[in-house]
């Protein structure tokens, strides 16, 4: 039932400590059932994230800039990885997404550098835009769950930058989905348009 505000607008509860920066691990409580929008946001030094408690949401923005982090284990009552959940959280090696999540949202990953292969696992239904842009992911894996994969078209009906898996150096896909929709250019077409 914390409630905070920083420089007149919601931010990181942590910033009231003077040494935000140098927590380095964060338990989270029995009693804490979400972790809010920006909750963690840029906590450079923040390595280890444990949860004890019944989490079901976690925020936009919650590990966002995180740049150390790499041993997080997300609740199995987390359906969905919100916007910018882990953007530029770039000491993550491996993508934690159990079956239990359906969606992967817009940005969830963007910038995460450290994963060079993505095995999304049977359960996951939609990737939202840019959800994997800009990671150094040479190999993927699609389940048989997937539904939607994002790549929009711009105003100029040319296809944009942020699809799901923008500028990520793939090499290699293992494509199990028989459910999937796609669409390119008007007219049904190969689904590796999604990719670059």
């Amino acid at each position: 039932n914390f409630e905070y505000n920083y420089n007149g607008s919601s931010s990181t509860p942590f910033y009231y400590f003077d040494g935000q920066q140098s927590i380095r691990s964060i338990a989270f409580g029995d009693s804490i059932c979400s972790i809010a929008n920006s909750f963690c946001s840029d906590m450079t030094n923040l390595s280890s994230v444990t949860f004890d408690g019944p989490v079901t949401s976690i925020g936009s923005y919650a590990f966002s800039g995180c740049s150390s982090l790499q041993d997080i284990t997300i609740p199995q009552g987390v359906t969905a990885i919100d916007s910018y959940a882990f953007q530029n959280c770039t000491g993550l090696t491996d993508i934690p997404v159990h079956a239990n999540i359906k969606t992967i949202g817009s940005h969830a990953f963007e910038g995460c550098t450290g994963f060079t292969s993505c095995v999304i696992p049977e359960g996951v239904e939609t990737i939202a835009e840019a959800a994997f842009s800009k990671c150094n992911i040479t190999y993927i894996s699609i389940p048989h769950t997937i539904k939607s994969i994002h790549r929009q078209k711009d105003y100029y009906n040319n296809y944009s930058s942020d699809h799901s898996f923008h500028a990520c150096p793939i090499d290699s896909i293992y494509w199990n989905a028989n459910n999937f929709e796609y669409n390119y250019n008007g007219s049904s077409s190969t689904p590796f348009y999604y990719f670059d």
